[in-house]
């Protein structure tokens, strides 16, 4: 669980990001940062808003290395693991 303290993100990064990557051996690494529309756009909307294991994290497992990235779009959006649905970013 990540323990981190809110932050205010930059002009220019004003999208929330939470990043889960799955390690081969069961490993997790999460990161929660501020991102530009562009990286919102290709890390979730390209890379991950179609996938399952992703949408419906912790109820759809995954095998093997995988990452999900989850774009959010309110203030503290990412504060919990997987944003609420009601936050993801969804232009296309």
């Amino acid at each position: 669980i990540y323990l981190g303290n809110l932050q205010t993100c930059p002009s220019g990064s004003d999208f929330c990001m939470t990043d889960i990557i799955h390690g081969a051996g069961g490993s997790v690494q999460i990161f929660k940062r501020c991102v530009t529309e562009i990286e919102c756009k290709d890390k979730w909307l390209h890379q991950s808003s179609d996938l399952d294991y992703c949408t419906d994290y912790g109820n759809v497992l995954g095998q093997g290395h995988y990452s999900c990235h989850f774009c959010c779009t309110e203030d503290g959006c990412n504060s919990k693991l997987v944003p609420q649905k009601s936050t993801w970013y969804t232009k296309s």
